[in-house]
């Protein structure tokens, strides 16, 4: 579960962060399509919990989204917590992002700041 932190910092109480987060765990596990992609995720969570059912114009789009959506990030960090802890959760691209994440970071680290153009 994210800290109370987490919670506090998204204006939104544990007890709600919590449900989210085992809404997003329910996804995670019977709709494989939510595992690499945040955009399926979002959407099936808006349309199951949260009554996104039908196509709207913008406008309908927009007043929906403020008022009843739940917030992207918010079920996006649950999708990452829950992955890093669950095998069962993470999809096929799961260890493709991590490998790549850590060559970036390799990369990153052999950067020499002395060879770089500078900007300003």
């Amino acid at each position: 579960m994210l800290s109370e932190h987490e919670a506090t910092e998204n204006s939104i109480t544990v007890a709600e962060l919590k449900k989210i987060e085992d809404n997003v765990a329910y996804l995670l596990r019977n709709y494989p399509s939510t595992r690499d992609s945040d955009r399926e995720l979002f959407l099936k969570y808006w349309q199951i919990y949260n009554g996104m059912d039908s196509i709207w114009g913008m406008s309908e789009f927009r007043d929906w989204f403020v008022k009843d959506a739940e917030n992207p990030e918010t079920i996006s960090r649950c999708r990452r917590k829950l992955q890093k802890a669950n095998e069962d959760m993470r999809g096929s691209e799961y260890y493709l992002r991590h490998y790549e994440a850590a060559k970036m970071r390799r990369e990153i680290v052999h950067v020499d700041m002395n060879k770089q153009p500078k900007l300003f």
